[in-house]
């Protein structure tokens, strides 16, 4: 026994070298980040107000927006055999595209087949999409000139044809070019997608007062400022869309809603 206990005595224990592990106590809290705690009621953003200078700064500079045009008439209202010329205008962006239409025509009438036909029966399109006369110009160039073509077939045909020249391609419509090129129709109207128009501009007047009141509703919860325009009121907010007078002149119209 006692030979056995000194055998025992004599085993020595070897030590492990301290080797380095990603979780040991050394480097545990420097590896590991603690989570964020889970609020159940969040506080809100607290978002600090705009000055009304600026507010009426970027209010100004909105309708004050304008873009490029190049419109040229459709080869199958031309009665000649080459393209007519194009007309170029820098045109607001919250303008309506159908209050061109009296000087297109006054333009393109030389041109025309039926030069008798009424301006209000034109209708304008982009690659072959007819565009919306009830929404703002501004609204159909973000909507219809991105990168990708509207229409994927025409977009195809005129690479192809102009593949030699890249200023060609981009000229066609592509991403963001400017002008922006339209072409304007007077026959085989889109009854489908467009709205005809008539000679007095009812129409024009009711889907812009209708689209008004939308965005009355959806900014304060109430069409109400819409609503309680008086007629002289009304009258004269339409005119300022049509004739694009200063911004605070127009906007005193609807300060109610603000």
């Amino acid at each position: 026994m006692p030979a056995c206990q000194n055998n025992i005595h004599s085993i020595s224990v070897v030590k492990q070298p301290n080797i380095f592990h990603p979780l040991s106590h050394h480097n545990h809290a420097a590896l590991i980040r603690p989570r964020p705690r889970y609020d159940p009621h969040p506080q809100p953003l607290t978002v600090m107000p705009a000055s009304p200078e600026r507010i009426a700064s970027l209010q100004s500079k909105i309708w004050s927006g304008s873009l490029p045009l190049e419109i040229r008439l459709a080869a199958s209202d031309c009665r000649t055999y080459t393209d007519s010329d194009p007309y170029l205008i820098q045109y607001p962006r919250l303008s309506y595209l159908a209050f061109l239409l009296p000087r297109l025509h006054a333009f393109f009438a030389p041109w025309l087949i039926n030069p008798d036909v009424p301006a209000h029966e034109a209708w304008l399109s982009f690659e072959e999409v007819p565009l919306k006369w009830h929404y703002p110009a501004g609204l159909l160039y973000d909507l219809y000139s991105g990168a990708e073509p509207v229409n994927i077939d025409r977009r195809l045909e005129k690479e192809e044809a102009s593949a030699s020249s890249h200023a060609d391609v981009e000229g066609a419509g592509g991403s963001g070019s400017i002008p922006w090129r339209l072409t304007i129709h007077y026959t085989d109207f889109p009854d489908g997608q467009l709205i005809p128009l008539d000679v007095e501009e009812k129409t024009m007047r009711d889907t812009f007062t209708n689209a008004m009141k939308e965005a009355d509703f959806v900014r304060n919860g109430t069409a109400r400022t819409a609503m309680s325009l008086s007629k002289q009121d009304s009258n004269s907010l339409w005119q300022a869309v049509q004739s694009r007078p200063s911004h605070s002149s127009t906007s005193t119209h609807l300060s109610g809603s603000s």
